[in-house]
This record gives structure tokens, sequence and C-alpha cells, in this order.
């Protein structure tokens, strides 16, 4: 059986494109944060190392995120192990900074639009999970097998 085309899902909800958007700007925060840790190391450690480490979650993000825009199905649960991994780090980063918050709702607003009710309808389409029809009985003689 082919795999159902996301043309044929119907536009995914508003949620989604918006969760996308969010994950989008995640990527490109981490690549401003690449750039400048490029500019200025922390002691003991190579800028190059610090690029390479920093740049390819930023584009994987950034790749995700435009997917989920697009209103591909795939995406759905690399976002969400990445939102998963940050939350830790945006609930100690709300102590330290007055815009600490602002990671936190990101996290939960990307989420929330992964998981909502009408995203999860429209992910179904991806899943279908509906049983195919019940076959007909053998019949062999007049004793019916299953």
């Amino acid at each position: 059986m082919a795999e159902p085309r996301p043309e044929d899902w119907g536009e995914p909800p508003s949620l989604v494109r918006l969760a996308g958007l969010l994950v989008v700007g995640e990527g490109l925060a981490g690549a401003a944060l690449a750039i400048r840790s490029m500019t200025r190391p922390p002691n003991g450690s190579s800028a190059l190392e610090l690029v390479v480490a920093a740049t390819a979650p930023a584009l994987l993000a950034i790749a995700a995120g435009a997917a989920l825009y697009r209103g591909r199905w795939w995406p759905r649960t690399p976002v969400t192990i990445t939102q998963i991994l940050l939350a830790p780090l945006a609930v100690a980063n709300t102590f330290s900074t007055p815009l600490g918050l602002l990671p936190l709702i990101t996290v939960a607003l990307i989420l929330i639009g992964l998981y909502s009710p009408p995203s999860n309808r429209w992910m179904n389409h991806a899943y279908d999970l509906t049983p195919p029809p019940a076959p007909m009985p053998f019949r062999l003689g007049g004793n019916q097998i299953e």
C-alpha cells in the first residue's frame, strides 16, 4: 500500500503552522548563538568545534520547522524530543534573567500546537489506523471456515 501524500490530508491546522514557525525561530536563535560563539569562544574550547556543535542542531531545527509549516508529519517526533530536552533548560533559565520566561513559553506553545485536538486529527491521516473490511468467510462444502 502506498504511503498517503500530505497533499491528500488537506491544509494543516494553524496550530501546526504556528509550531513550525516557532521551531524555525528556535533554529535561527541557535544559529545566531553559533555565530556569536565564533567571535567569542568560551575558555578552553575551539571556536570551530563550538560552531559545528551548535550549527548542526540549529539547521535541523530550521528544516523540521519548515517541514511542519508546509504540512509534513515526520518532524513531529524530533521536534517533540527537542522540546522535552529544552524544557529543563528553559525552566532553569527563567530564574536567571527577566527574559528567561520566553523560551519556556515557546516550548509550551510548540507542544500545545503539536498535540492539540485539531492537530491530532490532522496527523491521524498519516497513520490511518482504521481496520480494513473483514474478509468474506471461506465455505467448503456446506461448512463455514473462518
